[in-house]
Formats: C-alpha cells, structure tokens, sequence
C-alpha cells in the first residue's frame, strides 16, 4: 500500500535525520526537541500548548523539556494570560545558543536536500507543510 510506504519511509529518514543532528550537535549539548523549541520561540514567545501544537510534541514532553531548558537558563517563564499559564520565551543564552546551532542545521538541511532541483523543494515542503497542518487538527493522532 502506498500510504504504508510512504509512513515507513518518513520513520526511516526521521529516525537518520534525529541519528545525524544528535552527532553534529553533540558538541553544543542541544538536542533535536530543543533546537526544534529554540527555533519555535525565536520571534515569539508561545504558551506550552502553543508549543506543542508547532512542535507536534505531547504536552508532558513539552513540560519536561521546556523545564530542563529553563533550569539551563536558555528559556525563561512569562506570565500568561490569567494566573494559572505561562509563555516561554528565549534568554538571551538560548538565543546565542540557537544562532551558534543555526550554521550546522543550515549545513545539514543543504546536504539533505542538495539533490533536488528549487522547485522540488517548494513541493516537498508544500506538502510537508500540508502534512503538518493535518496533524495539528487531529487531537491525539500527531
């Protein structure tokens, strides 16, 4: 079935890409669930649930993560709306943590893409984004 070929093939390069930038980002400490919050956060604070809707991540994931990030000083917790939420925004120690990463995820997404043509990647990304949107409107299928 194509479907199934299509999901085994993400689940294969997923898992190479997470293989790959945990190796190229050792040195920084930065795993990929934190680069991918940094980016997320860096022109504008989000909610945790906010957080977790851009990152397709669970919310306890979210939780767990944006504690540890805090307590290394790359994050820092906003008052939210009403006394009961909170935003998490960059420090300026995430945010010069995010612009020594960059370089490196830049290289990594060039090579991995160095094989396609502009228009190609319009698409790929076109329905990547697609698949994403998908994924964000169905409520414990992401």
């Amino acid at each position: 079935m194509l479907e199934g070929e299509i999901c085994l093939a993400m689940m294969r390069l997923g898992t190479h890409l997470a293989t790959v930038f945990d190796r190229r980002m050792a040195e920084s400490g930065l795993t990929q669930a934190q680069f991918r919050f940094l980016a997320a956060l860096r022109d504008q604070p989000l909610s945790p649930a906010e957080l977790a809707q851009h990152t397709l991540l669970e919310r306890p994931t979210v939780s767990l993560v944006s504690q540890r990030m805090v307590q290394a000083g790359w994050l820092e917790r906003q008052p939210g709306s009403n006394r009961r939420t909170h935003c998490l925004q960059l420090t300026a120690q995430g945010r010069q943590l995010l612009e020594a990463c960059l370089p490196t995820a830049e290289q990594m997404a060039l090579s991995l893409t160095s094989g396609f043509s502009e228009s190609e990647k319009r698409v790929w990304r076109g329905l990547l984004g697609r698949l994403e949107e998908s994924l964000r409107h169905r409520p414990g299928q992401s």
